[in-house]
């Protein structure tokens, strides 16, 4: 990973009005044939993960960890639940976020099915 590279993503992000989301890093495509090689990138995302957490933490102090479920249950159930964290929620449980001027910056790590990479993501939204 490289951290700087992240943090400018997030820079660029933070700068487009209206809610997104954006892929930081894609891992590759699972090996059925050596699960240690899938527990090891979850592992490395996980570490990547927190270092970012660790830089935008010292810009914006701690983050709200957000647990997705919710959200997840909600879209379920056909009730409304806005941009980004509806596209989140079907892959990222939790989701450590900050609140920067109106509006709120995330990131976490996820996956959209059990034989699909991972993904580092960031995300912006509306406060809600």
């Amino acid at each position: 990973m490289i951290l700087a590279d992240h943090a400018a993503a997030v820079e660029r992000l933070l700068k487009v009005p209206g809610p997104r989301t954006a892929d930081l890093a894609v891992g590759a495509d699972p090996s059925e044939d050596d699960p240690s090689a899938g527990l090891e990138a979850e592992e490395a995302f996980g570490t990547d993960c927190e270092a970012l957490v660790e830089l935008l933490t010292r810009r914006w102090g701690e983050p709200e960890v957000l647990d997705l479920t919710d959200d997840l249950v909600r879209l379920a159930s056909g009730e409304p639940v806005p941009e980004p964290r509806r596209t989140l929620c079907a892959f990222v449980r939790v989701l450590r976020r900050w609140q920067v001027g109106d509006r709120w910056l995330g990131v976490g790590v996820g996956r959209q099915g059990d034989n699909l990479p991972l993904h580092l993501v960031a995300a912006v939204g509306d406060t809600d």
